[in-house]
């Protein structure tokens, strides 16, 4: 706790001999301000000799910091103040750009007991600081923005602590669940609700205050219930409440801290106590915390009109920036990501000493964001895969690019929710879906289905939960469903022992129903159509069923193989289309291009050979000749048999 000291400081006083000839300056100015004398004569009669003020304190900044400087600058202009004011100085913390707002209270005048309101300068007023009080805080502006969905939120939960305070009921204190993902904009929230309420709020975290030893444990609940608790005008906010009832590894339950919190609550005065946890673990909260709590609010994920706001609100110039695609790559981003993406772009623009913020400062810092969370699972983006990778297929594309379109843009009853490619493996499936992800520029999740599977009770079914919530953070975007299935088979087939494939189906079926009003768009793919229960082909799930085949045609199989060999340069005897009807065998995209691959081998094979007996050097530029096309077609063995395309017809 901060110690105050008993006496006032005297900051600064009035020079003596420069009293007369400050006073003349001040009349002058008061000459100019007000037209008539009398008030001028007036005015300066109401010139204070002494103030006397307090800093408010709150958590927002140190009040053990020295302002004399601030206050000095801010009274250089006269201010007519009252007893009782509040007044804002504007501080800025060394070595940092940032300012804040530093808040004090007129207690009184020296003049005389009974003066209410008098004008105070630096020059001509006294200035004397008390120790700090604790008071309702006027409101003041956030640095950054406030997304608009917090603003509704955050008026509902200042009215239910107004009124409660009114009530004054025997239990005054509120305790309101306050949960969202990580890094959503939690403690931003809290702190508007601060300014919106005029109450300081407190943070504690649960990491710092849990302990092994009882007597420590609760020695540090209790330091922080006082901490928070030196105002009836401060919030309570507790970080990581999940922990709450738990240990350190959050295995086993632990009643000490739930125990001895209970306690306190009863004589506790603070409005509003407020437990902040992941909402990915709100199952995991005891029942008895659960019985505390009276509210339960959940902070919402951005959307993309909350994206636009957040980007035009830090940029100087948004107008040299293509929001529009900084806004679709930037799909699924927390609160604290896109400020992140901010930073690393201004970064950028200081290190490549650009005089203004561009768009491909923006794309640098969001290609670095998604490298750095690489690692974990279903991060989203946008992959790097253009039609001109994709060879043929120019029915499937047209169909997809359709239903896409509907999707994103069509009226609510004519939107579809997904579309179910089936063909033999290797016909360029997966292919299609991130190309249609890239042209569109919306986020790409894919999942295989053998990852979803689990063989602990329930867990395979969360695990299909936690994909659509994860689509659902970065809507919109295309969910891709690889190899369909194995993880969405027949219902029934093996009796009891094939329950857990039952289940994911019947939860696999729910969630697909609950995409209506959503921007996300199901692809599914499969090698066996046959399998698949039928519950997922129905309209209104996977609308359409589009078939993948092999490559049936000669001019399908040349754009393949000139899709695949994009980045080769071949010798001038090559002829893609002879190369291509000689692939009759080769029913498959992968097979012609393992072509291509097969023949760089053989290219480089015989350079190497050639080098080695000194009939060539290293540095001559490798060329693919039509003989090591044809060498490799013939090597190549097909991938699928003649009757292989049965299985994946219905």
């Amino acid at each position: 706790m901060v110690q105050e000291k008993s006496k006032s400081v005297h900051l600064y006083a009035p020079q003596k001999s420069t009293n007369f000839h400050q006073r003349k300056t001040l009349s002058l100015w008061l000459s100019k301000t007000f037209c008539s004398s009398d008030i001028v004569d007036e005015a300066e009669s109401c010139i204070s000799c002494g103030v006397h003020i307090a800093l408010i304190i709150t958590s927002f900044y140190n009040p053990l910091v020295d302002y004399s400087d601030e206050l000095r600058e801010y009274f250089q202009t006269p201010r007519l103040v009252s007893v009782g004011d509040i007044i804002a100085i504007h501080w800025r913390k060394p070595w940092s750009k940032k300012t804040k707002e530093i808040f004090f209270k007129i207690l009184y005048f020296e003049d005389s007991e009974g003066l209410l309101e008098a004008i105070v300068d630096s020059q001509n007023t006294t200035l004397y600081q008390d120790k700090g009080i604790y008071d309702r805080i006027p409101y003041s502006d956030i640095t950054c923005y406030v997304p608009e969905q917090f603003l509704g939120i955050a008026r509902r939960i200042s009215s239910l602590i107004e009124a409660n305070c009114r009530l004054k009921t025997s239990s005054p204190t509120l305790v309101i669940l306050l949960s969202g993902s990580l890094g959503s904009g939690k403690k931003l929230f809290l702190k508007y609700l601060s300014s919106l309420t005029h109450m300081d709020v407190y943070f504690s975290n649960w990491f710092d205050i849990w302990n092994s030893a009882s007597a420590i444990y609760e020695t540090n609940i209790h330091n922080a219930f006082e901490k928070a608790s030196t105002s009836n005008f401060s919030l309570w906010a507790l970080l990581n409440a999940d922990l709450l009832g738990y240990d350190t590894d959050g295995a086993k339950q632990d009643a000490r801290g739930l125990i001895c919190l209970t306690k306190l609550l009863k004589t506790c005065t603070i409005p509003a106590i407020f437990l902040v946890c992941d909402c990915n673990k709100l199952s995991t909260l005891p029942v008895s915390l659960r019985s505390l709590i009276l509210y339960h609010f959940q902070i919402p994920l951005l959307t993309e009109e909350d994206r636009k706001s957040i980007i035009m609100h830090e940029v100087d110039e948004p107008d040299l920036i293509d929001i529009a695609t900084i806004v679709h790559q930037t799909s699924g981003f927390t609160l604290s990501d896109l400020h992140a993406v901010l930073s690393d772009a201004l970064f950028r623009k200081n290190t490549t000493n650009s005089p203004k913020l561009k768009t491909e400062h923006f794309i640098w810092a969001i290609d670095t964001r998604n490298k750095r969370l690489a690692d974990k699972v279903g991060a989203p983006a946008i992959p790097k895969v253009t039609w001109d990778d994709v060879g043929g297929l120019e029915d499937v594309k047209q169909i997809v690019i359709e239903s896409l379109i509907l999707n994103l843009q069509g009226k609510k009853n004519m939107r579809r929710s997904g579309a179910l490619l089936y063909g033999p493996p290797g016909c360029g499936k997966t292919l299609i879906a991130k190309a249609i992800a890239n042209q569109f520029k919306i986020t790409f999740l894919s999942v295989k289905g053998p990852e979803l599977l689990n063989k602990y009770v329930g867990q395979s079914e969360a695990n299909v939960r936690k994909v659509f919530e994860k689509a659902r953070q970065a809507e919109p975007c295309v969910l891709f469903f690889d190899e369909l299935d194995s993880l969405a088979s027949k219902r029934g087939r093996c009796g009891d022992s094939n329950r857990v494939v039952d289940n994911i189906v019947s939860q696999l079926t729910a969630e697909l129903d609950c995409l209506e009003d959503s921007k996300i768009f199901i692809l599914g793919a499969t090698n066996r159509l046959d399998l698949l229960d039928s519950s997922l082909l129905r309209p209104g799930r996977f609308d359409k069923i589009i078939e993948v085949s092999g490559t049936r045609d000669v001019v399908t199989r040349e754009r393949i193989l000139r899709a695949a060999s994009r980045n080769i340069t071949f010798a001038d005897d090559v002829d893609l289309k002879e190369i291509a009807e000689s692939c009759g065998h080769l029913s498959s995209g992968a097979d012609l291009h393992a072509v291509i691959s097969r023949a760089q081998m053989d290219a480089i094979r015989k350079r190497i050979e050639a080098i080695e007996i000194g009939m060539a050097v290293p540095e001559e530029q490798l060329l693919i000749t039509q003989d090591n096309l044809k060498n490799a077609v013939s090597e190549i063995i097909p991938s699928l048999g003649a009757n292989c395309g049965q299985l994946h017809e219905l």
